[in-house]
């Protein structure tokens, strides 16, 4: 099983309106997994663009959909970089 870190999933909607979740970035293929289902308020019908966050830092991470619910993040060499420079916090330690 390969190694995997906390992130935050973000789904922005309408212009600005976004929702926010637990997720996990599997540190070997850049996938994001283990995304948490939120219950919103609010109708909303267009996506404007989906991007993590790690533990510690408010640094966005654009997501390519890789096909139907599977994700993954962008640039994975410039998340691995952040990941790394910020280990301790992100990994909680």
């Amino acid at each position: 099983m390969s190694e995997t870190i906390p992130c935050r999933f973000h789904s922005e909607w309408d212009g600005g309106y976004v929702v926010s979740s637990d997720a996990t970035i599997d540190l070997e293929s850049g996938k994001i997994v283990d995304i948490g289902q939120v219950d919103a308020d609010v109708f909303v019908s267009n996506l404007d663009r989906e991007y993590v966050t790690l533990a510690g830092s408010d640094t966005e991470f654009e997501v390519d959909g890789i096909s139907g619910d599977e994700y993954r993040v962008a640039n994975y060499d410039r998340v691995r970089q952040a990941i790394e420079a910020a280990r301790p916090a992100v990994l909680g330690m």
